[in-house]
């Protein structure tokens, strides 16, 4: 088992710049900080017109909903973003079952879209089914296009953007971030002609975006497709024995979250992992942690990680415990100065951390619960402390 050590004192200090959505109150935390009474929704609004898969004569509406804090309840001028792409083996499934982490997302300062997207049928062939990956990713960035022209109506930052989906709809989320048009056209030769490019389907908005983090549900991504440049920091949720999309490499080359999270580790990028240990047992979905409960755990500790994000302080770890969101644990008001705070960071941590916003000279004691000190000093973060337990 992983060992974690968690800390509940508030201590050390380290002065650094952090991003203005590392905030010291509890916001962007598993904590609510709007109630749903403070949350505006706007739904199903068109961000795209495109050709039905099987009948060339008939045009679809593409059509997302939004949820966020009420513009007249929030003192921030700008709110970061995260995109929901929901699964079903790109044949099924409903933007409303992603709904709910909509408005989780949004009741702790996001601002959070879910979308539909074209999608195919049980019985395509294998070339079908490449041509609905592919249509489908068109559909997402259409959607990312779509928000960033409506950023300002919507307050959004276009500089936080995030992505999040489960199963084939994560899938879709790694290859907006990853396959790039001529990692298609090697695939899928002339898909340009028949299908057009994977960054002009859907409406005719020029934006670009880019992405800063990733909530991966039970997901994969074609190895082929990764480049060490274009690595994102990732936090994701699978089962050990997940029949439908492998933890590891199948053998078509797709990296499951357990080989994406050893590519990360390996290169340096933030990410983390939890896997469901259990047997799967008949009925039991895919992807884990699907209860409301899990739910809840699976989307406050991806708000934990962007805000990770967000103060440049984020860790890698992979653990088969459920590791609660801890976050709002590292605001501490200072008593000197009400405009600072002191903060923990990582916490949990393995075997070293440190403390923002102290004074210079601050002295500090590091003991466990029955009082016994590991260390007391002026310099905590230097020490590494390797041999605690759990």
């Amino acid at each position: 088992m992983t060992r974690l050590i968690y800390i509940y004192l508030f201590l050390l200090c380290v002065n650094s710049l952090l991003a203005q959505y590392c905030t010291d109150d509890n916001r962007f935390t598993e904590i609510e900080y709007f109630d749903v009474e403070q949350i505006a929704a706007f739904e199903n609004v068109t961000y795209a017109l495109v050709q039905d898969p099987y009948d060339p004569t008939i045009s679809l509406e593409l059509h997302l909903d939004v949820y966020g804090p009420k513009i007249s309840e929030d003192e921030l001028e700008l709110r970061p973003f995260v995109l929901f792409v929901h699964g079903g083996a790109l044949t099924s499934g409903t933007r409303e079952s992603w709904r709910q982490e909509c408005i989780e997302f949004a009741k702790r300062g996001f601002v959070a879209a879910t979308i539909t997207y074209r999608l195919g049928k049980e019985n395509d062939d294998d070339f079908g089914k490449i041509l609905r990956i592919y249509r489908a990713r068109q559909d997402a960035h259409a959607a990312m296009r779509y928000i960033v022209h409506k950023a300002e109506e919507l307050a959004i930052d276009t500089s936080w953007m995030f992505l999040g989906g489960g199963s084939a709809g994560s899938h879709i989320c790694h290859d907006l971030i990853y396959a790039d048009q001529e990692e298609y056209n090697n695939k899928i030769p002339n898909v340009v002609d028949s299908l057009g490019t994977i960054v002009d389907s859907g409406n005719d908005l020029m934006e670009t975006f880019s992405i800063k983090g990733l909530f991966n549900n039970c997901g994969s991504v074609l190895g082929s497709y990764l480049d060490v440049e274009e690595l994102i920091p990732t936090i994701a949720f699978h089962k050990e024995f997940d029949h439908v999309v492998a933890i590891d490499t199948n053998s078509l080359g797709k990296l499951g979250s357990r080989a994406m999270h050893a590519v990360l580790e390996n290169n340096g990028v933030c990410s983390q992992l939890t896997v469901d240990p259990n047997p799967i047992a008949e009925g039991d979905p895919h992807c884990p942690y699907t209860s409301i409960e899990g739910e809840l755990f699976r989307v406050t500790r991806a708000i934990c990680f962007f805000k990770s994000i967000f103060c440049d302080d984020c860790i890698t770890l992979h653990s088969t415990a459920l590791l609660p969101a801890t976050c709002s644990t590292l605001n501490s008001t200072n008593s000197k100065d009400e405009n600072s705070t002191i903060s923990v960071h990582p916490n949990p941590f393995f075997d070293s951390f440190s403390i923002s916003h102290c004074e210079q000279g601050t002295t500090f004691k590091f003991m466990n619960t029955s009082g016994l000190v590991y260390y007391e000093g002026q310099d905590i973060s230097d020490q590494i402390f390797t041999k605690l337990s759990s």
